[in-house]
């Protein structure tokens, strides 16, 4: 069935961006809040059927290593959109079971959207050009990652 749910994008609905001092190197850490999946009408002219991933992600970068309050370089959030279709007319829906079994596939393709959303946003900032790991954030805040 994976096959039949293609990746659609991201939007991204709402962001703040505050910076509390420069930086030329340090750690970061990301982290995944209030994660949501929703399904919308089928469009009775299409065998498809939208749903969305929706989930708000936290980008915290220091300016050392380390994750002293007194290192704080900037906080990015942002509210992501991530649209995917399922393209058969017979699915209305995805069990919580195939949902817990093909996690990986949603997992991956919510680390390519926020990765690519948040250096985005991070674009003719100081910030700009620091590249965010391909691998799923994990939702430990002592999950600090040097900055490239």
């Amino acid at each position: 069935m994976l096959n039949k749910i293609i990746y659609s994008g991201y939007d991204i609905e709402k962001f703040s961006f505050e910076i509390i001092k420069d930086s030329d190197g340090g750690t970061y850490s990301t982290k995944i809040n209030n994660d949501t999946i929703s399904f919308f009408e089928r469009d009775p002219d299409k065998q498809e059927h939208p749903f969305d991933i929706k989930l708000d992600v936290d980008l915290t970068a220091y300016a050392n290593e380390g994750n002293a309050e007194e290192d704080l370089a900037f906080i990015l959030s942002a509210s992501l959109r991530i649209a995917f279709i399922i393209r058969d007319p017979d699915i209305n829906e995805l069990s919580e079971e195939f949902m817990d079994q093909n996690n990986w596939f949603f997992e991956n393709y919510v680390a390519l959207s926020i990765k690519l959303a948040l250096e985005s946003l991070l674009k003719n900032t100081p910030f700009d050009g620091l590249e965010l790991r391909w691998s799923r954030p994990k939702n430990n805040p002592n999950n600090l990652q040097p900055s490239p």
